[in-house]
């Protein structure tokens, strides 16, 4: 079997942000676990705070880029509509 060299590099940032030097740059993959569930349950307009998620998730994908989200609030279908509502589209 042939293995390649590859470099995994993490970085983190606050997602409602964009002074944030990770949104500068475009990734083939981001993973949450958890960051939009807690967006979601965040007591001061949590809509709000889910679109402006949304939108930024999706500057830093790369064209073809992928989320991986895991979800304890929101089902696969609740995802997918809230996703896919976005002018973003996937």
């Amino acid at each position: 079997m042939k293995t390649q060299n590859m470099t995994i590099r993490y970085e983190m940032c606050d997602i409602l942000s964009t002074d944030c030097p990770v949104m500068s740059r475009e990734y083939a993959l981001a993973l949450d676990k958890g960051t939009y569930d807690a967006v979601s349950l965040h007591p001061v307009d949590p809509k709000g705070k889910r679109e402006k998620y949304i939108s930024n998730v999706w500057k830093l994908l790369k064209p073809q880029g992928l989320l991986l989200i895991t979800s304890c609030n929101w089902t696969e279908k609740e995802l997918l509509s809230h996703f896919s509502s976005s002018k973003f589209y996937f």
